[in-house]
């Protein structure tokens, strides 16, 4: 969950002007029904987290504090809840209108063992009264926000009483995408027994795809895994040595050896899955890059074809299908939801191996563009 704001900035309508306001004129505000701020007067232990610096007592050290608690959840006893940048802390609204800070402390008595004061679980014992909530159950209630809004539900359920949550648990986010752009992309051919490697130019050829992306909640919706399957084409020629078994190894050339014009055409539909990191650029979240890694398998279409002329003979070096994935990077920049564009690079890829004739595909680009369906 974000930190307790100490001010916020607000507008008196659509078109008004901006003004800020902080807590010491500021009662109460709140966002819809899942975010609602109160100002309260608390005692609060701010005893220290970090392992080095662990108080030596085990009791609460309050200090009193003028601060705006966020209403998790609301009924005759209300869970609250505070949060800066090294602690968090939760409070319990009493129905007589007192707010008490659920105890949770870790300390080291002689500097060397870590203990814990757990005495949130009794301040629940005594409140919290239900033939539901067993002794055993609260002995394994940990101190965070999901554990203690299950804990309030369960003893309200119980009861029968009226309660109201105002905390909206995040969902995943399934996102369809169109994409199309363009690859780098050329290929290179090596006869083995003559060391001979020919490559050929680089082409601009064209791709597209669809994506299917889904952002996990966590993490404030930063990560996400997706898919995007794609088609794309490299359509070259060029003038290659052909080597035959009379050839003299170290000049293939010079004698039983050839030139031939081969024409390639491959043709692919890629699978690449792969993991991604958003980072937001602004705080209404419209615009925001992301970088992202994965693996790519490729599908030839039976298209995929090496003629060697002349004679557009069928060449002895053709394409063969291969499973082994191709490991690639990108990094990206997003807007507004809707449009994405993308750089993306992949290693040399092995393609075939044929007898004596390899094929690979040498370090290439792509640039994707992308536009959000849903």
């Amino acid at each position: 969950m974000a930190g307790t704001p100490t001010k916020i900035s607000y507008k008196i309508s659509p078109n008004g002007e901006i003004k800020t306001a902080d807590i010491s004129t500021i009662k109460a505000f709140g966002i819809g029904e899942t975010h609602r701020y109160i100002r309260h007067t608390v005692n609060i232990d701010r005893s220290p987290e970090d392992i080095k610096d662990l108080s030596r007592k085990r009791s609460a050290e309050f200090q009193e504090e003028v601060l705006f608690l966020r209403t998790l959840l609301s009924g005759e006893n209300s869970l609250l809840y505070y949060k800066d940048k090294e602690q968090e802390r939760f409070f319990i609204k009493k129905p007589d209108g007192e707010v008490e800070q659920l105890i949770y402390k870790k300390y080291s008595p002689e500097g060397k063992i870590i203990r814990t004061n757990n005495r949130f679980r009794q301040q629940l014992s005594d409140l919290l009264i239900c033939e539901d909530i067993s002794e055993n159950i609260l002995m394994k209630l940990n101190y965070n926000r999901a554990n203690l809004m299950n804990i309030f539900q369960k003893y309200y359920e119980c009861r029968g009483s009226e309660f109201q949550i105002h905390y909206a648990t995040r969902k995943g986010e399934l996102n369809l995408m169109v994409k199309a752009g363009v690859n780098f992309t050329n290929f290179g051919m090596k006869q083995d027994v003559y060391n001979i490697v020919e490559d050929f130019q680089y082409e601009i050829d064209p791709r597209i795809g669809l994506e299917i992306e889904y952002i996990f909640p966590m993490v404030n919706q930063k990560i996400a895994v997706y898919m995007e399957p794609s088609f794309s084409m490299y359509d070259a020629e060029k003038e290659i040595i052909i080597a035959t078994s009379e050839a003299i190894p170290s000049n293939p050339n010079a004698s039983g050896g050839y030139r031939a014009l081969v024409n390639m055409k491959y043709h692919i539909l890629d699978l690449p899955l792969g993991l991604r990191y958003y980072m937001y650029l602004d705080k209404a979240n419209h615009s925001k890059m992301f970088v992202n890694a994965g693996a790519s398998i490729n599908l030839l279409f039976n298209s995929s074809e090496i003629i060697k002329s002349p004679g557009n003979e069928r060449s002895d070096f053709d394409f063969n299908q291969t499973w082994l994935p191709t490991f690639f990077g990108g990094i990206g920049y997003r807007y507004n939801e809707k449009i994405s564009v993308e750089v993306r690079y992949f290693p040399v890829r092995p393609l075939t191996d044929n007898g004596g004739y390899k094929l690979h595909q040498n370090h290439s680009f792509a640039l994707v563009a992308g536009y959000t369906l849903f």
